[in-house]
């Protein structure tokens, strides 16, 4: 009964971490939908990493001094040595 339980209780704290990833998951992209008309997909990119890092730093696996934010001539975004190399869709 006890190991019953407590596989209840992961289900339930696993049910509470997934509901707050969709959450996250939603509020994102809504962030990149709300794109500005003038504003092209690396500076939107920009914009998006930012808010992220800036309310949400722990749901990233990477710091902002690993992020190398896109420039003007749209270059693709790297981490720093010795993590799996990130993209930004474009």
């Amino acid at each position: 009964m006890d190991a019953l339980t407590r596989k209840i209780a992961d289900i339930e704290a696993l049910q509470v971490r997934l509901a707050q990833s969709r959450a996250h998951l939603l509020r994102l992209i809504e962030d990149i939908q709300a794109r500005p008309d003038d504003m092209d997909c690396a500076a939107n990119a920009h914009r998006v990493l930012t808010n992220m890092l800036a309310e949400h730093p722990e749901a990233l696996d990477v710091t902002s001094d690993d992020i190398r934010l896109l420039d003007a001539t749209d270059r693709r975004q790297s981490v720093s040595p010795g993590r799996r190399k990130k993209t930004v869709s474009r």
